[in-house]
């Protein structure tokens, strides 16, 4: 389609009767602005623009309330385009061929020339201005009935949204619980500046504090833009607004309309088309549906208790609805960790960088070959690729693994391992899960296969595959073998090495005498000692994640995370209880509530007063 075309066409008011309506010009208008038509409805918009130079007329003045109205406009990338898309002002994405005589990107507005240098403005502005460019009239007309206050706000808010897109950051993650990001770039860590580009949160509860003052809770699954210091757009899903009556007014838009409050608490949600819910908890809010943006003063006011839905569609008025106010995170509790007195050690291999922090104790681990990758809960854990020499190398031989009465070694693990290749000069493979060797006194818990060997099995066992479980115990070091033949509640070689995330654990109580490995939060199995056999490990070498730090050929094969070690064994329910927990996201020592759906005043007084998060 050239725009030639159309240029011949232009009346100086909307067609009349058996023409297309205004109420589909503004309807058309208000789809692109929120980024919901199809390729045919954008040129159909087009195609009005040129049609009627009293339709553009009223398209910017549209565009200019909705600047008033929300102190911004829209910056690139667009809210409304997921981040991933290219922007919307691309050539590519143009819905008409422009011919290259028309002239783009000179004109006015609002007094103030500007050439070119509109990069925040749809696309469809650009072209729509194009045709201002020919029929300047129409501008002149809107420009002067604009007041002198007017005119200078209009250029002052304009002027705000032409930051550049890499560096305008305008708000700040606060608080989070269990977040799962899907960004195309960007920190997400407590304390990241965020720019105006949308996010979409998976899962999780993130708390964002605004420049102004704001504080926005989202709730995933949800995108997100954070269109200036003073605005925000909800494409979809889940959020609580609370701004305290001292800071700056603050504006939301959704695809159904724009709400505007100062002193106010309140919950959107918007589905997947467009129509919002509105529940307000406190204060007062004003709403601009999609069918008043052109006329403000027509907005809506709603107050504590009140709850509407807003239909996507410009001839729908708002319904209300039951206010439920437990339908919304409305504070988001810092996670915190709480580590039992029998914990020795914890690693769950969240950092960006550097050595394996151990998170309790003093054996803070070396990454040697390995290299980090996305967490199995968490942001991080660590990946191996069964090559000699491969490990965490964590210490301990000043005495930190000396245990006595009772130890308990846990793991999340995806396991590649298929115990036949790379097999060592004796037809083995092993790969270790933790060991720390010294002698006899060892401590192991790994993947074997000794052929038909497992000459360090108690009781004997089935030969082949096995979960190892290695200690001296009762004068002599013995393995309890746990054959991966899924028989009796045990788990097969193909279930372990299915490529899913499993929770191993191994635990011996010397005052049972119980030795027992666990799978996925359940025993699988395990012998009796004698009541008191003592246990007997330590001395001064190194202990290794991943493999054995002093025969640095059984290298594990595939991801470990969250590695905790106890001087004691912990009880079959806990250790139910950390598998539940990984399989929520959760660390081990995560606590149960991270998130509180209750009165969220005093969380937004701290972030307004500058108190510490």
């Amino acid at each position: 389609m050239n725009w030639d075309s159309f240029r011949d066409r232009d009346e100086t008011s909307p067609p009349g009767d058996g023409s297309p309506s205004g109420e589909e010009f503004v309807e058309l208008a208000l789809r692109y602005l929120d980024g919901l038509t199809t390729d045919g409805e954008a040129v159909r918009l087009c195609e009005l623009l040129a049609a009627s130079s009293a339709w553009r007329e009223q398209y910017v003045e549209l565009c200019a309330t909705r600047a008033l109205m929300a102190e911004t406009v829209w910056s690139a990338p667009l809210p409304m385009r997921p981040a991933n898309e290219r922007p919307i002002d691309a050539p590519a994405a143009l819905p008409v061929e422009v011919s290259a005589d028309v002239p783009i990107g000179g004109g006015t507005w609002f007094g103030r020339a500007w050439a070119g240098d509109l990069p925040s403005l749809p696309l469809l502005g650009l072209v729509f201005l194009a045709c201002v460019a020919v029929a300047t009239f129409a501008v002149d007309r809107v420009r002067q009935a604009w007041s002198e206050a007017d005119r200078q706000t209009g250029e002052a808010t304009i002027a705000a949204a032409r930051p550049s897109f890499a560096t305008d950051y305008v708000a700040t993650i606060a608080r989070t619980a269990n977040c799962r990001w899907e960004l195309g770039g960007g920190s997400t860590e407590v304390g990241s500046r965020l720019p105006t580009s949308e996010i979409h949160l998976a899962s999780g509860v993130a708390e964002i504090v605004f420049d102004q003052g704001a504080r926005v809770i989202l709730e995933g699954p949800a995108y997100f833009t954070p269109q200036s210091a003073h605005a925000g757009f909800l494409r979809r899903g889940k959020l609580v607004a609370h701004v305290p009556p001292r800071a700056e007014t603050f504006a939301i838009q959704t695809p159904s309309g724009v709400v505007t409050h100062r002193g106010a608490e309140y919950g959107l949600a918007v589905d997947d088309g467009g129509a919002t819910d509105l529940h307000v908890f406190s204060g007062g809010v004003e709403v601009a549906v999609r069918r008043d943006l052109l006329s403000p003063a027509a907005g809506l006011a709603y107050g504590e208790g009140d709850a509407v839905r807003i239909s996507a569609r410009s001839d729908a008025a708002p319904q209300g609805i039951a206010l439920d106010a437990e339908a919304f995170v409305r504070r988001v509790q810092p996670v915190k960790l709480e580590f039992p007195a029998s914990l020795i050690s914890y690693w769950n291999f969240d950092e960006q960088g550097g050595p394996a922090g151990d998170l309790v104790g003093r054996n803070d681990g070396a990454l040697q070959g390995v290299t980090r990758t996305k967490g199995l809960v968490g942001r991080g854990a660590i990946a191996f690729e069964d090559r000699h020499g491969q490990m965490v190398n964590v210490g301990g031989g000043d005495g930190s693994f000396d245990f006595s009465q009772g130890i308990t070694i846990e793991a999340l693990i995806v396991s590649r391992w298929d115990g036949v290749s790379n097999l060592d000069a004796d037809g083995h493979n092993y790969d270790e899960i933790f060991r720390k060797d010294n002698g006899q006194q060892l401590i192991l818990l790994g993947l074997q296969y000794d052929g038909n060997q497992n000459r360090f099995a108690f009781p004997p066992g089935k030969q082949g595959h096995v979960l190892s479980f290695g200690l001296h115990v009762d004068g002599r070091y013995e393995e309890l073998d746990m054959p991966l033949d899924g028989e009796e509640g045990r788990p097969s070689l193909a279930e372990l090495t299915d490529g899913r995330p499993h929770h191993v654990a191994a635990t011996y109580d010397a005052a049972s005498g119980e030795k027992a490995v666990y799978v996925d939060g359940r025993k699988r199995f395990g012998y009796l000692y004698p009541s008191g056999a003592p246990l007997r490990m330590g001395g001064r070498r190194a202990a290794a994640i991943g493999n054995a730090a002093d025969l640095p050929w059984e290298p594990f094969h595939g991801t470990i995370d969250e590695v905790a070690i106890y001087r004691a064994a912990l009880p079959a329910e806990e250790i139910a209880e950390h598998w539940s927990r990984a399989q929520r996201g959760q660390g081990y020592f995560e606590s149960a509530g991270p998130v509180d759906r209750g009165d969220a005043q005093d969380a937004a007084q701290a972030v307004v007063n500058g108190d510490a998060i």
